[in-house]
């Protein structure tokens, strides 16, 4: 069951947008596919087509002590996903405390999903370093950096090399992934000169333009590849999800192997 987490000490870097787009491609090419939001805003389920949060979702159950991956639903493109949920605000604060004194529970609670061992199961974090996000980073396969085209991203290098620097050797992949990308901007094409510099060959070479076809994607809950297939950003995205594909296949065989 390989687990990709989509990772950002910074907001607004495209982390949910990537992830639903990823999970839409994925079970486009009939790839079994699970989705989970780790965000109390509730935005994976908008990406994937809800007109409104989802009032239930595993975090709803988590605090009832009930098994919480029975709220799973699946969207027009067949991507089955987990939503938060809407648990009140001292539930919040109750579970945000468990997951503090408890590193390992995100990893528990994925252990014991009765999900096949193909399904790729695509954890969209919260901005680092909330809990759920380190648990994510802790039992992931792949995680995905994901950076805007801006000085910030650029200066927050050091923090960024200090997450990775938690990453546990079962990880397989870490990549980079620029986000809302505009090559008319000069400030972009700097920033994406310097994250070049700064990250090598973690940087994956499909950056994701900002294209208006991503926006009417969004509209109708669509992934960009089934909306506008020649838009660039729809050939971004499939670059970002064949690299990802490989990296599954790579995580499938290492945890295969005796």
């Amino acid at each position: 069951m390989p687990r990709i987490a989509f990772i950002s000490p910074l907001g607004g870097t495209g982390r949910t947008a990537t992830a639903a787009h990823m999970l839409s491609e994925f079970a486009a090419r009939g790839l079994p596919v699970l989705g989970i939001d780790l965000c109390p805003q509730n935005q994976l389920g908008r990406y994937l087509g809800l007109m409104e949060p989802a009032s239930q979702g595993w975090a709803t159950s988590a605090v009832a002590g009930q098994w919480w991956a029975t709220h799973a639903l699946e969207n027009s493109a067949q991507a089955a996903f987990l939503p938060f949920g809407q648990p009140q605000p001292v539930e919040l604060l109750q579970l945000a405390q468990r997951w503090a004194q408890e590193p390992g529970w995100l990893d528990w609670q994925l252990g014991q999903m009765e999900v096949s061992d193909d399904t790729v199961v695509f954890l969209d974090t919260p901005v680092w370093p909330a809990p759920l996000a380190q648990q994510a980073v802790l039992c992931a396969d792949v995680l995905l950096v994901m950076l805007d085209a801006s000085l910030r991203s650029c200066q927050a290098h050091g923090l960024i090399k200090g997450m990775l620097s938690c990453v546990p050797a079962s990880v397989m992949s870490v990549g980079v992934v620029l986000t809302g990308f505009d090559a008319r901007r000069p400030s972009h094409r700097e920033a994406l000169h310097t994250l070049r510099k700064q990250w090598g060959q973690l940087l994956l070479p499909y950056i994701i333009h900002v294209d208006e076809s991503l926006a009417q994607a969004h509209a109708h809950a669509l992934c960009v590849t089934q909306h506008a297939p020649q838009a660039q950003s729809a050939a971004d995205m499939q670059g970002v999800a064949t690299w990802l594909e490989l990296q599954c296949q790579m995580a499938q065989l290492a945890q295969m192997a005796p």
